[in-house]
């Protein structure tokens, strides 16, 4: 991937606009599929998993969760579909036109219930050294424990929208690669031993990783279903912001250091 701090605002608007091009091309497909028993994404809000936070170690599975409730039927997801299509039948209104018109507004504002394992500060090796040294000491750990991140070439939305365009495999099994990524990065950065006046930074950095892990990964599983991919890309835009937010303390917390 990019260095997180690259990134800007233009990903998110086309993320979403990616997501308003599933949708649109979906319609009508996804309302029939939903009339005969299709399951798609839940109404549910993105949330940690408590239990096991606090065990970090260098495994590369750290943070990954096993449970899969995104494939669960959703009556609110179905209700918009189905209702909407019925509405315009029923008005005597529904085109192409106004068919893609309202796929366009369809998963706008939901979420799909993601879940990662966070740690908390009792999980962290801290120093009660808060020096400038400390915190140079504590910079080139994390340019090491990082490293896993540079393997990542290529902005996850990109690889994704590829695999919208071709339907290869291979893009999702890179979109798994590069969460691997971000899991081990996370895992690595867990261990370091972090000043104490740096531990939300730390906490922000890892949590943040294995929360965008996750969220590459359910993408890559739900690729096929146009809804379940529409909603999941809400959850990319906030799981990338909370990385870019979590990269921009770290520099602030390294700006604010004097010698």
């Amino acid at each position: 991937m990019e260095h997180p701090l690259g990134r800007d605002i233009s990903h998110i608007k086309l993320t979403a606009a990616l997501a308003v091009l599933i949708l649109i091309g979906a319609f009508v497909w996804q309302t029939v599929a939903l009339l005969k028993g299709k399951t798609v994404a839940g109404t549910y809000v993105a949330t940690p998993v408590e239990s096991g936070a606090q065990n970090v170690t260098a495994d590369p599975n750290f943070g990954l969760s096993y449970s899969d409730p995104i494939s669960a039927v959703s009556d609110n997801a179905i209700g918009e579909v189905v209702g909407a299509y019925a509405g315009l039948q029923q008005e005597g209104i529904y085109s192409s036109t106004t068919g893609a018109q309202v796929a366009g507004t369809i998963g706008l504002g939901l979420q799909a219930p993601v879940t990662y394992q966070p740690i908390t500060a009792s999980a962290l090796k801290t120093s009660l050294d808060t020096s400038y040294q400390a915190m140079m000491g504590y910079r080139a750990a994390l340019q090491t424990s990082l490293k896993p991140l540079l393997n990542n070439t290529t902005p996850e939305y990109e690889i994704f929208g590829l695999y919208v365009q071709t339907k290869d495999q291979k893009y999702l099994d890179e979109l798994h690669s590069a969460a691997d990524n971000y899991r081990a990065a996370a895992a690595s950065t867990a261990l370091v031993t972090t000043p104490q006046d740096a531990v939300q930074v730390e906490l922000g950095l890892v949590n943040s990783m294995n929360e965008f892990a996750a969220t590459l990964d359910q993408l890559a599983d739900h690729a096929s279903d146009p809804i379940a991919s529409s909603v999941l890309l809400e959850n990319y835009n906030g799981a990338e912001n909370d990385v870019l937010s979590a990269f921009q303390a770290l520099v602030t917390y390294e700006q604010n250091k004097t010698q």
